[in-house]
């Protein structure tokens, strides 16, 4: 009789819990309505892409965007294949 009280009060302590986690969550909310978004379209993303091979450049940044008590960069990285493993690079891609 013990071992099966032992074990409801554990399933209601569970259950209490878990309600109480789900509870605390509350309903997450976007931190403004309507926020703008920002698109950057493929043709854009080309453009950065064959300035970077034509002037051997390795990153670049597209956008600079304010979010409010924040900036988010948004870039291009581009690493091309080396000719030789052994040379000190990082990276090789094929």
């Amino acid at each position: 009789m013990e071992t099966h009280m032992r074990k409801i009060i554990v399933g209601l302590a569970t259950v209490v819990g878990l309600a109480g986690a789900l509870m605390a969550q509350g309903d997450p909310q976007p931190t403004c309505k309507m926020c703008p978004g920002t698109y950057i379209p493929k043709s854009e993303v080309d453009a950065y892409i064959a300035k970077a091979v034509a002037e051997n450049l390795i990153d670049q940044q597209a956008r600079d965007i304010d979010i409010g008590k924040a900036h988010i960069g948004i870039g291009c990285s581009t690493a091309r294949a080396t000719t030789d493993p052994r040379s000190g690079t990082v990276s090789r891609t094929s």
